[in-house]
Formats: structure tokens, sequence, C-alpha cells
């Protein structure tokens, strides 16, 4: 009986490493503050977080999560807010349904700033400033607004005919908006860019030089590299300034809402579904982290390389430590003679142990970490990977001690060893 027991285990465990079975690489907020859809979110550092949403929706962390503030109904209007900035830990601006707020207090109080009218009712979605004097509201409809004093007074500025989705300064002069023509979701996007704070905005075009989908969402790194996303789960990047656009395949059709870099080469866009993809090689290649959510995601942001937060449908919030992104060393530039997992180091360990392994040609490796009942609970490689030997940590602070399993897989190649977390 006990050796029937044993293999039904064996069995059990071997069943469950290879099906793959999904841990996230991103923590819920649990419990949630509040339950409406939240639309964008801003960190100012890894504690202090403010997101907004539907029915006017605004709430507040300052310590990481644990404790939020919820604000309903700010602005005396119950229609959506769709964007928000700030300047720096008291100065902030939000925008929604012909609505722009801004609070001077950090968030805990709001009042409304007047704007010119516009022939058709805007719906901004989305605010940038660049310092607590200088910024832009776009939306629907041709809506462009610009302030030089913190929003005491705003004027228009023209781009004819488009509706602006996301709009992004890197200073008072060099901008960007992810641009479409009404109506056209999915063959009239292109870029505006502006070298004069506004007052002239260039059409730029992607897909061929020809009007694409429409992209939700745009940000610069820097002033020649910068990424748009959208519908149909379609990336572009540029590397001179937005003159040229190539695309990009994230590998999904899901629609996407939102991206964020940390620099040049590490970066993360969200989308339809809890899609969230990352890139550390400036978007050569995109591969999943595991939100451990089915709801849309609209919004992500980092404070820093490591402390990032999503927000999106239902009111949900996803927040992580690492950025889901764990180092890959290389550790030697010889050429290995075939594949090798090695033990890992120390073990046991608390709370960090490395884990080596070595390729002996150019592929695509996977390296897991499961835990004892054979769940998946991190993925620390998951991208093509020249010949050499390799090294990288797996930090596993938030993990209770027992003993866990970790896997290789590299094109015919596969290797399982086991480590002991002691703490």
């Amino acid at each position: 009986m006990k050796k029937f027991q044993f293999h039904l285990l064996t069995l059990l465990f071997t069943f469950t490493i290879f099906t793959n079975v999904g841990f996230p690489q991103w923590l819920t907020i649990n419990p949630l503050p509040q339950p409406n859809s939240l639309k964008d979110v801003f960190a100012l550092d890894s504690a202090n977080v403010i997101a907004v949403g539907y029915q006017g929706t605004i709430i507040k962390t300052t310590n990481a999560g644990t404790n939020w503030g919820v604000l309903n109904n700010v602005g005396g209007t119950n229609d959506y807010l769709y964007s928000v900035c700030f300047a720096d830990y008291n100065t902030g601006w939000c925008v929604g349904y012909n609505l722009i707020l801004k609070t001077t207090d950090g968030g805990n109080s709001w009042a409304t700033q007047q704007f010119p009218t516009f022939v058709i009712t805007p719906r901004f979605n989305s605010v940038y400033f660049i310092d607590n004097s200088t910024g832009w509201a776009v939306g629907g409809y041709s809506s462009i607004l610009k302030t030089t004093n913190g929003g005491n007074n705003w004027i228009k500025q023209y781009f004819n005919g488009a509706s602006h989705y996301s709009v992004f300064f890197l200073d008072n002069n060099i901008g960007w908006m992810a641009s479409g023509e009404p109506g056209l979701t999915f063959s009239g996007g292109y870029i505006s860019k502006t070298s004069n704070s506004g007052n002239n905005w260039n059409r730029q075009y992607y897909g061929s030089s020809f009007q694409d989908t429409v992209m939700n969402s745009i940000f610069f790194a820097d002033y020649n590299t910068g990424w748009t996303a959208g519908f149909n789960g379609k990336i572009y990047k540029t590397s001179n300034g937005g003159t040229n656009w190539f695309f990009q395949n994230p590998s999904t059709l899901f629609s996407l809402y939102s991206l964020y870099f940390n620099d040049v080469n590490t970066g993360w866009v969200v989308g339809d579904a809890g899609r969230i993809r990352a890139t550390t090689n400036g978007g050569n290649n995109w591969f999943t982290q595991i939100s451990g959510t089915n709801s849309s995601l609209y919004s992500v942001k980092f404070s820093d390389d490591r402390n990032g937060w999503c927000v999106g449908d239902f009111g949900t919030i996803l927040r992580t430590t690492n950025g889901g992104i764990t180092a890959i060393n290389p550790v030697s530039s010889e050429i290995p003679e075939q594949f090798i997992l090695s033990q890992n180091y120390p073990n046991p360990f608390n709370p960090v142990t490395n884990i080596k392994f070595d390729v002996p040609r150019k592929s695509f490796i996977k390296l897991i970490i499961f835990n004892s009942l054979g769940q998946q609970i991190n993925e620390l490689v998951n991208q093509e990977l020249t010949a050499g030997s390799y090294k990288v940590d797996w930090d596993a602070a938030n993990f209770p001690s027992g003993v866990y399993h970790y896997k290789i897989q590299a094109n015919e190649f596969q290797s399982i060893k086991s480590m002991i977390l002691l703490k």
C-alpha cells in the first residue's frame, strides 16, 4: 500500500510539474479597497501610490498598499477619471470627462480647474506635467490644453481632426501623442509630435508609413527611443525620435492599454485579460509575466527598477517588488560542451540562492521554480540566450520554508533539481 501511495504521489508531482500550473509573479492587493474599475496609477515611490477610475474614484496608499484612502465622486461627477500625474509628493492632476482636477496636499483633497469650452464636450484621456507649472491634457475631438502656471489658466492647442489617447513630454518643448481619427480604431492611428511645446504638431506614421491600429499609450526613454502600444496587441518602436517606427510583436492579439520603461532596455506592457508582457532588451523580445488575474489592466507604472503597480477592471490592483524580472548574469566566456543544470548554492538557503546553468549553443531557455505541490511559483528565465555559462539568483523572501524544485527547459534538454529554503 505504501509503495502504491509513493508511486501515486510521484505521478501527481510529475503531472503538475509538466502541466505548468501558473502562480502570479505580481501580487494582488487583497482585500481591494473598492470595486470600481481603475484607469490609471501613479507611483511617487514604492510606498506612495495613487490611482483613479470610474465613478470619480481616487484611491491613495502611503504604506505600499497595506491601507488605502478612498474618495468617490470627486469633482461632483459620477463619470470616469482616466489619467493622473504628479509633479511632486503634494502637487498632482487628474482628468476625465469634461473635468480637470488638481491637488496640492498629496491627493487628500481635489479642486476643479476651469478651462476653455470646446464645440464637442471633451473626454480628456491623458494628462502629463513636466514640473509644477507646465503640463498638457489631451482627449477626444482635437482637445489639447496646455498650462504654464499649474492649471490656473489652460489654453487651447489645436491639431486637426484627431482624438488623442496618450501624451508624453521629455522637456518643455519635445513631446508626443498617440492619436487617431475618430471612429477608425483599426485603421486610423498615428503619432503626433511637437518640437515647440505644442504650438505645432506633426504626424508621424507607423505600419509601413501608413496609418495602422490606434495606439493607447506612448512612452519615451530618451529623445530617440520610444514605444507605442494599442489595439490588436501591436507595439511599435522608434530609435530616431519618431521619424521612423518599426513593428515589435509581443505575441498577443489582446489589446494593450499601457506601457512603461525604466530605461532603453527594460519595460512592461499591460492589456486585456490580465496580460503583462516584459522586455529586457528594448522590446526585441517580450515574455509573459504571470499576473494572477483575468481582469483587463489599464495602467502600469514603476517608481524604480523593482517596485511597480498595475490597475484595472473591478478595482484590481497588482504590485511587484522585483520587477517580475530576474537578472541573468554570464559567468564564463567559454562555450560549454553540453547543457548542464547545476545544484543551487547555497543549499539550504535563506532567502537568496543562485542557480547556474550551461548553454552549449544559442537556445530558448526557460528556468522555472515549483513548490512541493508542483505548482509553478516563479519564472526566472524565459528568453533566448547565446552559448555560455549563466547564473541567476532566486529571492525567496516571500515564500515559506520548505522543499522547492527548479526545472530548466532548452530545446530537447530538461532537468529538475531540488533545494531547501530554511528560515
